[in-house]
């Protein structure tokens, strides 16, 4: 909230998130949804607290609502989308290495036809407790090449995951 952002789940607080998470400082979210349309984070990035990030549906892009390039620790990440989402692939990507999350919910009050949560492609990722409603796919750890086994990725650990309603399950 020091970015500015209201976390009353109706302002749009897409800036002050990018402000945030881009600053090089561990963010503390309060209890509160954080409406927001498309963000990119490029540094890494701490966040401790209880607010949700709540999609908006308006992004510019088919590929996610979030990105992650650099590393990310959160005691919780909850991402939450009313289902209009179908144009975007995935609600979040984490293109670089060492991420890890106590609790990772995602939901949608609607099943996301064949859409994701989210997608990893680095190594050292950690997830304590996934929790995922509505979202045909929760998570993916794809081949980035496409099609030879990558074995530079390491070290992944999922520990407990309840999935419902969904299409695809976890892709590995």
């Amino acid at each position: 909230k020091d970015f500015g952002a209201k976390g009353d789940g109706f302002t749009d607080d897409t800036e002050a998130l990018k402000l945030a998470f881009n600053s090089g400082k561990s963010i503390f979210m309060p209890d509160g949804e954080y409406l927001y349309s498309q963000l990119t984070v490029n540094t890494d990035l701490k966040i401790t607290g209880t607010g949700t990030l709540k999609y908006s549906g308006v992004a510019s892009t088919e590929t996610a609502t979030l990105v992650f390039n650099k590393g990310l620790i959160a005691d919780n990440l909850k991402i939450v989308t009313n289902g209009s989402s179908d144009n975007i692939y995935n609600l979040a990507i984490f293109t670089a290495d060492n991420v890890t999350i106590g609790n990772l919910i995602l939901t949608s009050n609607a099943l996301r036809n064949q859409r994701g949560g989210c997608e990893f492609y680095g190594s050292n990722i950690r997830i304590d407790n996934v929790i995922s409603e509505n979202i045909a796919r929760p998570l993916a750890f794809p081949n980035e090449a496409g099609t030879d086994l990558q074995l530079w990725r390491t070290n992944i650990h999922l520990g407990k995951v309840l999935i419902k309603n969904y299409i695809r399950g976890i892709e590995f």
